[in-house]
């Protein structure tokens, strides 16, 4: 084991250990110091707003950005124009994911490959779906304020909304592999619907007992 020897006035030396650093810390001191700017786009031209893009470098060190424990990423957060800066120590090439909810429209992207190394970045979403439809009792009755989610593939809601007094409901999402609509009265009373293209839909719930 190397050591470094200091010398401490006339009262002698002493030695210190030098720890050699661990794989991990090896690779991370060999990237580079990446600073790169993006923006997020919808369809047609307009900035994202309120979303999140979460980088997913295991190995990376990031200034001023916080850890998110359930997507073991990096988040940051998109400014109000839809830019994102991301700082540190990065692969060339990384994963991300991208999730956001606007106003009216809502969604989450996987990034397989989102490259660092060749200048600002520029990520332009595909259309948004209409979600619109009734959620209704099973005597052809509006349920005013029932409660709305939508899941994906994982099973784990991502959006939660309420049905108008006459039963209505609006949003604009991105379509996703597993997409379904839930609606829900009370902790027993559900129905859900898979959605995969733009068309009203008609949800009953089943009636308590």
């Amino acid at each position: 084991e190397a050591s470094l020897r200091v010398m401490v006035g006339l009262q002698g030396t002493w030695n210190f250990p030098v720890l050699s650093p661990s794989l991990a810390e090896r690779e991370l001191i060999l990237k580079d110091l990446r600073r790169v700017r993006g923006q997020v786009l919808r369809a047609d031209g307009e900035p994202v707003r309120e979303g999140r893009l979460t980088v997913v470098d295991p190995s990376a060190e990031v200034a001023n950005s916080p850890f998110n424990p359930f997507s073991e990423g990096i988040d940051f957060d998109l400014a109000a124009n839809g830019t994102f800066f991301i700082e540190g120590r990065h692969s060339a090439v990384v994963k991300a994911k991208l999730s956001f909810a606007g106003d009216d429209y809502l969604g989450r992207m996987d990034l397989p490959s989102l490259r660092l190394d060749q200048g600002p970045i520029v990520i332009r979403l595909p259309e948004f779906v209409p979600v619109t439809g009734h959620v209704w009792d099973e005597d052809g009755k509006p349920v005013a304020g029932a409660e709305l989610q939508l899941k994906g593939s994982d099973d784990t809601p991502f959006w939660w909304g309420e049905a108008a007094e006459d039963g209505s409901f609006h949003v604009q999402v991105l379509l996703e592999p597993g997409l379904r609509i839930v609606a829900l009265r009370g902790e027993q009373q559900s129905v859900e619907q898979p959605v995969t293209s733009a068309a009203a839909m008609l949800l009953v719930v089943p009636n308590a007992e």
